[in-house]
């Protein structure tokens, strides 16, 4: 397997789909909508019919009340994006897999972190999570609850406080070796207070008492703060990879 399929693999199984369908050398994913990441096609493949791959992941998508989406990585085929974009289809999410191959150094907590860490979905998180960051509706829940809560692995889930109130998420899931971290995001009015950087140390600290030597992430290539912050962790970006939606649906 190669360095890009062994990562796309990782990151999957730490965001896992409610449902999952190989299809021609294309694996589509489902999980009621929530985030582009669970409910795309990962197109490795495809054979010699590209567009009748997009016609049937389409009409698979379509049939559940999803909007079809397309991950291209650098294993996609030459020409698919070609095709995609003749369908009127536009980029969604452009984003960079970073990898460190140690983790962090373990540092001491800064006086007054009030970081909590739980070892299951909790209601408050969820809520609190979904208010920063993603605001997705109702019917996406159930999405969300698999995603963050679905399987065995380890996994944290660390909250923030500023002041007693809520300030910023961060979660955690360990594959393997492999230390996943997502869902580090912060409420406004509490960003450049170096939240973000505490509670990714939390959950390195964690990951390392549980047995991960190794961590991956997932970060829009907009997000400039957020890729550096995670070089200065020792990440380095491995692949990017691209989301396409159809413009007009």
């Amino acid at each position: 397997m190669s360095d890009v399929a062994a990562l796309e693999d990782v990151c999957e199984r730490a965001w896992p789909p409610r449902e999952r369908l190989v299809v021609d050398g294309a694996v589509l994913r489902f999980a009621s909508g929530f985030t582009r990441r669970a409910n795309s096609a990962r197109v490795e493949g495809g054979g010699d019919d590209l567009g009748g791959l997009i016609e049937r992941a389409e009409r698979e998508y379509r049939s559940r009340g999803l909007r079809p989406g397309f991950r291209l990585t650098p294993l996609t085929p030459p020409g698919f994006e070609q095709l995609l974009r003749e369908r009127g289809y536009v980029v969604d999410t452009e984003a960079v897999v970073m990898v460190a191959e140690q983790l962090p150094p373990r540092v001491p907590g800064r006086p007054g972190d009030d970081i909590a860490l739980a070892p299951e979905l909790g209601e408050e998180w969820l809520r609190v999570f979904q208010a920063i960051e993603r605001r997705w509706p109702a019917e996406q829940d159930p999405g969300a609850r698999w995603v963050f809560g679905s399987g065995t692995s380890p996994r944290r889930f660390a909250l923030a406080r500023a002041d007693g109130e809520p300030a910023a998420t961060g979660y955690a899931r360990i594959e393997d070796d492999w230390l996943y971290i997502a869902s580090v995001a912060t409420f406004p009015e509490h960003r450049r207070l170096g939240l973000a950087r505490a509670v990714s140390e939390r959950l390195f600290a964690w990951g390392a008492d549980a047995g991960a030597r190794r961590a991956v992430l997932q970060a829009e290539t907009k997000n400039a703060a957020a890729q550096g912050l995670y070089e200065q962790l020792g990440f380095r970006r491995r692949h990017v990879y691209r989301d396409f939606v159809p413009g007009t649906d």
